[in-house]
């Protein structure tokens, strides 16, 4: 049990297969399921709260400057996975990054409407 531990190990540019890159991959590969599941979380609110807006027509509560800061952090977010990929497409949670940015933008379109009609 202990044998396998002790063992002295090869450096891994000299070994044919790195042991710790597979760990590595699979850690990246989770950690991209729970970054799409994040936005896929935020993805149902956006639409769900321009619905309500459109529905009540009241924009009571909702704060511009935010919304306009979440949307930065959306076009930062695909920026930063487009340079990733360079030369290559991008993950296919970019996508996602870009859906929530229209819906970020839509509801602040859907605000700044409202507002100015002084409902």
């Amino acid at each position: 049990m202990f044998a396998a531990a002790l063992a002295p190990r090869v450096p891994w540019p000299f070994s044919t297969v790195d042991p710790g890159l597979a760990t590595l991959n699979s850690f990246v590969i989770i950690a991209e399921i729970f970054e799409a599941g994040m936005l896929v979380c935020f993805g149902f609110a956006w639409p769900v709260d321009v619905v309500r807006t459109l529905r009540v027509r009241r924009t009571w509560g909702k704060s511009i400057g935010f919304m306009t800061l979440i949307l930065v952090g959306y076009l930062f977010g695909m920026t930063a996975k487009v340079m990733r990929a360079w030369g290559a497409w991008p993950e296919a949670v970019t996508a996602l990054y870009a859906f929530n940015a229209v819906m970020v933008a839509t509801d602040i379109a859907v605000t700044l409407y409202f507002r100015r009609r002084g409902v």
